[in-house]
């Protein structure tokens, strides 16, 4: 009979040690004694940059930079604390509290970090437009912890960009429609062939919606051959190179001025 008693006595000394435990795990608690390091972003997914036009760089808590009218996206991630992590954003659009996801300028916030969207198009005079969201990421632990972050999030016009790229591959297409132009009006004699050098890139400027202008200037070398005698005549092209950024596409090139001396 002592030693039944003695069992049962140990078998109730296992099973409360089990339960003291098994409650000290489970999501959403932290041990007694057990310390966590601190909750915070990690940087090292985020990058530092040059705005266009020179006028400074990004740094900080600053996403990779969006540009005006392309998809984009991007995985926040937060290290120490206790996972998984609750991502909340505060007033992304102007609201009154915090949201999860958020949606601004064309851009969502997700719940897991994961940004991404369609930048809004800028205005034209626009180049560089500055998005500032407040993220309240909690943790999992027991009592939770929970950080605000000043996120910034750039977006560029790169338009002008793609305007003057368009141009530059498509060069061929370009000084067709040019020598087209020229010999419209009159100014290519018969027998005469006409040769582009030089090709000068200028300033993209914005038109109208998608389409940019990009002026464009070209060294010319009219050959002339008459019975056996070759001769060549130097000269210049300007034109007006109408580009559709969207598309990525010439849509045109609108003679300027040209001259053959």
């Amino acid at each position: 009979m002592g030693k039944k008693v003695f069992v049962l006595s140990t078998t109730c000394f296992l099973i409360i040690v089990l339960v003291l435990i098994s409650g000290c795990g489970g999501k959403g608690t932290q041990p007694a004694g057990q310390t966590y390091p601190p909750l915070q972003l990690d940087t090292t997914q985020l990058f530092n940059y040059d705005l266009p036009g020179g006028s400074g760089s990004v740094v900080g808590n600053a996403l990779p930079p969006w540009n005006s009218g392309e998809y984009n996206s991007h995985q926040l991630r937060m290290t120490g604390g206790c996972p998984p992590y609750e991502w909340k954003y505060q007033n992304p659009s102007g609201g009154s509290g915090p949201v999860a996801p958020g949606h601004t300028s064309g851009i969502t916030l997700g719940g897991n970090g994961f940004v991404e969207g369609t930048a809004d198009e800028l205005p034209s005079s626009t180049l560089h437009r500055q998005i500032y969201v407040t993220a309240i990421v909690t943790d999992s632990c027991n009592p939770p912890q929970s950080v605000e972050l000043t996120l910034r999030i750039d977006v560029i016009d790169n338009r002008a960009e793609i305007a003057r790229q368009v141009t530059e591959q498509h060069l061929q297409e370009v000084m067709d429609i040019i020598q087209s132009a020229i010999a419209a009006q009159g100014g290519m004699p018969a027998g005469a062939s006409l040769s582009f050098s030089n090709a000068i890139i200028g300033e993209p400027t914005k038109i109208d919606g998608p389409q940019w202008s990009v002026p464009t200037r070209f060294d010319l070398t009219v050959t002339v051959t008459v019975e056996g005698f070759s001769t060549t005549i130097n000269g210049y092209a300007k034109s007006e190179v109408i580009v559709d950024v969207k598309n990525k596409i010439v849509i045109n090139s609108i003679l300027i001025e040209f001259n053959v001396s």
